[in-house]
């Protein structure tokens, strides 16, 4: 089937490119220190080379980078949320530092942002292929579906969730569907990271890393539309966020897009030149060398 083939020839790119990734890991290479990547995937070890799973790492990475640009074209696409999110922000950081996890538990519409980006446009959209280990019955509303050993299954995480009867108003970004008034509602589960045994082993980098990266985005600049005509078209450039908006066969991000970014003021400009100045930037101090047991 011409599904098949194009799967075949992704995997094939796909493991030169990990291969390469993992191996620069591995040596110290990237990072110019011995790090925990080369015991892991030594293969001496009894469980033998580990470097396939480091590769659930790496895709946890790209999955982050594809939903950071996500959440960028909701600013520009849905803008009316972000006065919302700045005043909540600045209710608790203030105006003389970076926000940083401490705040997490005090930053609930951030939090429901986290929340829609994942939901709005998953990075695997597709979600990933599983087999069916034994014949199985599915019933779904009210209807049996025979599921024979063997077979191959997609559980479509956009379609997961985009689901009517779940989220009104779902090809919509609204964060506030997650928040009752201001508090977040309980009871949250998301698919965007797959689920049961084969769930993300990077969820928890993942859901981290763009919760600061929105934070802390949102605390320096105001995210504005650029002014600047299409290359392709002379034409001011059109912002979508439809399908054919989004590239990837396994992971899925926007095209490219034109972004302004300005800061919010002098200040905090001043203040992000500031930390970054002054914060740890030597791997070997942030991440120690691993140790032999």
């Amino acid at each position: 089937m011409p599904w098949r083939k194009r799967a075949q020839a992704a995997r094939k790119r796909e493991d030169a490119l990990y291969d390469r990734l993992v191996t620069n890991a591995v040596s110290g290479k990237a990072s110019g220190m011995n790090t925990w990547a080369a015991a892991f995937t030594r293969e001496d070890k009894p469980e033998g080379d580990q470097r396939r799973l480091m590769n659930q790492f790496t895709v946890a990475a790209i999955e982050t980078a594809d939903s950071l640009q996500t959440f960028i074209l909701a600013c520009i696409l849905y803008p009316q949320w972000i006065p919302h999110a700045q005043r909540e922000i600045d209710a608790v950081v203030g105006q003389n530092r970076l926000p940083s996890f401490k705040d997490r538990p005090h930053l609930p519409y951030v939090e429901a942002l986290v929340r829609e980006t994942l939901r709005w446009r998953p990075a695997v959209r597709f979600g990933l292929a599983h087999q069916s280990t034994a014949d199985d019955v599915v019933e779904y509303k009210g209807t049996e579906y025979f599921i024979p050993k063997g077979s191959i299954i997609y559980a479509v995480t956009w379609a997961i969730e985009h689901e009517q009867e779940r989220f009104e108003n779902h090809d919509m970004f609204q964060p506030e569907r997650f928040l009752d008034d201001a508090n977040l509602k309980p009871g949250y589960e998301t698919s965007a990271f797959g689920f049961g045994r084969r769930v993300c082993p990077g969820i928890q980098f993942a859901e981290r890393t763009l919760w600061i990266n929105i934070a802390m985005i949102l605390w320096t600049f105001n995210i504005w539309k650029s002014e600047e005509p299409d290359p392709k078209t002379g034409l001011p450039f059109k912002y979508d966020a439809s399908d054919l908006a989004y590239k990837g066969e396994l992971t899925s991000g926007p095209f490219k897009f034109p972004a302004v970014f300005e800061p919010r003021s002098v200040h905090r400009a001043e203040v992000v030149r500031r930390e970054w100045a002054e914060c740890e930037k030597d791997l070997n101090v942030l991440l120690p060398r691993h140790k032999e047991g």
